[in-house]
């Protein structure tokens, strides 16, 4: 005998469990984090959960980086290099921070760097003998 109560509450049920494995389902396993700077603040750190070895600092202005490594007695800055790019310039009249880094939470290979004011893109390479660097984006054509 099917009683229409219990087969509401059967639907109720099968309805919360799937909205339960969705929400899981969209949650991601690792999360970038970043610090909120003031706007005009020069320096940003940037740190990928995945790793504490990504962890970057940023020169705003400048878009000079620097990753934090272990040396034998302490952690230090130690400066990435970064490729020329045929527009990586800050206009004259441009004021504020004009660098950007976005970090994967996934994979190293995820994290870019972008010229707010131009829109050069460079990603972050590493390479056996040099280590790490960032690689410069063509432009689109």
């Amino acid at each position: 005998m099917n009683h229409p109560k219990l087969r509401a509450m059967q639907v109720l049920f099968a309805a919360l469990i799937g909205s339960a494995a969705v929400t899981f389902a969209q949650q991601p396993d690792q999360e970038p984090v970043a610090t909120t700077p003031p706007l005009s603040a020069r320096y940003e750190l940037i740190q990928n959960s995945r790793a504490m070895k990504e962890t970057y600092l940023l020169d705003r202005y400048t878009g000079k980086s620097w990753q934090l490594v272990r040396s034998t007695k302490r952690y230090v800055w130690q400066r990435l290099t970064k490729e020329a790019h045929q527009k990586d310039l800050v206009p004259k009249d441009w004021s504020g921070p004009a660098y950007q880094v976005s970090v994967s939470g996934l994979a190293a290979k995820g994290t870019y760097m972008i010229n707010v004011a131009t829109g050069a893109t460079w990603i972050l390479f590493e390479d056996p003998e040099e280590g790490l660097f960032w690689g410069a984006i063509p432009e689109p054509k």
